[in-house]
C-alpha cells in the first residue's frame, strides 16, 4: 500500500513540475501595477502579501522577470482584484495607505483604522472597528457622528443610520461616500474589489484509481486480483474566498467508478479444507469533500494540499462464486455455489490529496491530482463459520479542468 501510494505522490509531483515549467505560455488578462516615485508603470503579479505594503515588494512582470521594488521606490499600488493603495505621508511614513473612495471626501484606510480626508484637505481619523466595537453601536454612532457633520445638506444620509444596526467597515463606507457624491452629482471614484465575493468554478476530471485491501487474518490465506480502474469526476471548487485566504479552497465532488476484482480464500480446520473462489464488480458513487491549502500559490499556477471526507456508497453484484468443500476424512470434494464476500453499502472515511493547477485560457485551469482514501473495515469474508474484515486503501490520479 506505503509503495503504491508513494509512486503517486512521485508522479505528481514529477507532472506538477512539468506543468510550471510551461507555465510562461499561460494567458493572463489582468495585472498588478506599481506606480513609482518617478513616474513608470511597472505591471505584473504582486508575489506575497497583498494587504500590507510597508517592506519591499517582489513582482513578476509580463516577461516573467523577477525584480524587488524598495518602499522607498514605490508611490502607489494598484491590484487586479480593484483595491488600490497610495503613499500618504500625513498618515504614515511607512506603509501604503489604502484608498477606499476619492472625491471632495475621501475614505483610506490603513490596518483596521479609517481616515477621511474633508473639503479642506484635513484629515480625520476614526475609531478602530474591532470586534468589540462592532458589538458596540455607540462607539460606531460616535464616527457616523463625525461623517455627519461633513455632509451637509439634503444629501446628508447619516440619520438614517442612526437607528439601524450597521457595521463601520469597507462596503458600508464606500456606499454612504458614493450615495453621497451621486446625490449631489460630485465627481469621485471608488476603489474596491472588482472581484466577486469567492469563486465558483465547475469541475470535471477523469482518471484511473487503484486498490489494495489489507487485514492480516492468521487463519485464512487471501489473495486479491484489482485491476487498475477508470474514474470520472464532476464538481465544485471554491476559491478566491474574500473573507479568507487566497490560499483556500473548498472541493465539492461527485465521482463514479467500476472495478472488476477477483478474491481466492483457503481455509483449513481438522475436519475440512476450503478453497474459495468470488469473481465481482464494485460499482461506487465517491462523495469527496476536501479543504485544500496552496503551498505554492500564483494567480495563474498553484500546488495545493487538501484534507477532508469521502462519502462512499458501495453496489457488489458477482459474477462467478465457487466454494470447493473437501472432507479430509473421506477425501471427497462438493463444490458449491456460495458468495464468501460483501462491502458495505456506504461509509465514511478520511482523504487526502496533493495536485497543481495552471490557467489555461480565460477562466480554464488545468488540474491534476492524487487523492488517497482508507476505507476500514469495509469488505467482509465469511468461509464455513470464520469471518474477516478487511479494510480497503484507495488511491486517484486524475486529470480534469475547470470553467
Amino acid at each position: 500500500m506505503k509503495k503504491h501510494l508513494l509512486k503517486f505522490v512521485f508522479l505528481t509531483i514529477i507532472l506538477s513540475l512539468i506543468v510550471f515549467q510551461k507555465e510562461g505560455f499561460a494567458l493572463n488578462t489582468s495585472f498588478d501595477k506599481i506606480t513609482l516615485q518617478n513616474g513608470d508603470v511597472v505591471q505584473g503579479e504582486i508575489v506575497g502579501s497583498r494587504k500590507n505594503f510597508n517592506t519591499s515588494i517582489t513582482l513578476i512582470g509580463i516577461d516573467k522577470k523577477k525584480a524587488n521594488y524598495e518602499f522607498t521606490e514605490i508611490n502607489s499600488v494598484e491590484l487586479f482584484n480593484g483595491l488600490y493603495f497610495e503613499k500618504i505621508i500625513e498618515i504614515s511614513e511607512k506603509s501604503l495607505v489604502q484608498v477606499l473612495f476619492n472625491g471632495v471626501l475621501s475614505v483610506y484606510k490603513l490596518d483596521n483604522n479609517y481616515f477621511i480626508k474633508n473639503q479642506k484637505g484635513e484629515i480625520l481619523k476614526l475609531q478602530e472597528p474591532s470586534a468589540i466595537e462592532q458589538r458596540n453601536l455607540n462607539l460606531s454612532v460616535r464616527s457616523l457622528g463625525v461623517i455627519s457633520k461633513l455632509m451637509e445638506g439634503n444629501c446628508n444620509k447619516t440619520e438614517e443610520y442612526l437607528q439601524k444596526k450597521f457595521n463601520l467597515n469597507d462596503e458600508f463606507l464606500v456606499a454612504l461616500f458614493e450615495e453621497y457624491h451621486q446625490c449631489l452629482g460630485l465627481a469621485s471614484q471608488t476603489h474596491y474589489y472588482t472581484t466577486p465575493i469567492m469563486k465558483i468554478s465547475p469541475m470535471i476530471g477523469a482518471g484511473v484509481s487503484f486498490q489494495s485491501n489489507y487485514g492480516y487474518d492468521a487463519a485464512i490465506g487471501i489473495n486479491y486480483t484489482m485491476p487498475n480502474n477508470p474514474i470520472f469526476l464532476i464538481g465544485v471548487r471554491f476559491s478566491e474566498i474574500r473573507k479568507l485566504s487566497e490560499r483556500l479552497s473548498l472541493d465539492i465532488q461527485v465521482g463514479f467508478s467500476d472495478s472488476e476484482q477477483k478474491l481466492m480464500v483457503f481455509f483449513e480446520n481438522n475436519i475440512r479444507s476450503f478453497t474459495a473462489m468470488q469473481e465481482y464488480n464494485i460499482r461506487s458513487i465517491n462523495i469527496p469533500i476536501s479543504v485544500n491549502y496552496n503551498i505554492f500559490h500564483r494567480r495563474n499556477s498553484a500546488v495545493f494540499v487538501g484534507i477532508g471526507g469521502n462519502y462512499r456508497l458501495n453496489n457488489m453484484s458477482t459474477n462467478l462464486a465457487v466454494i470447493d468443500n473437501f472432507e479430509k476424512s473421506t477425501g471427497y470434494s462438493f463444490l458449491e455455489n456460495l458468495e464468501i464476500s460483501s462491502i458495505s453499502s456506504g461509509n465514511l472515511s478520511a482523504t487526502a490529496k496533493i495536485g497543481a493547477m495552471i490557467k489555461i485560457a480565460g477562466k480554464s485551469r488545468l488540474w491534476l491530482e492524487t487523492s488517497a482514501t482508507n476505507n476500514a473495515n469495509t469488505q467482509s469474508i465469511f468461509i464455513s463459520s470464520h469471518q474477516s474484515k478487511q479494510s480497503k486503501f484507495i488511491g486517484n490520479l486524475t486529470l480534469g479542468v475547470t470553467f
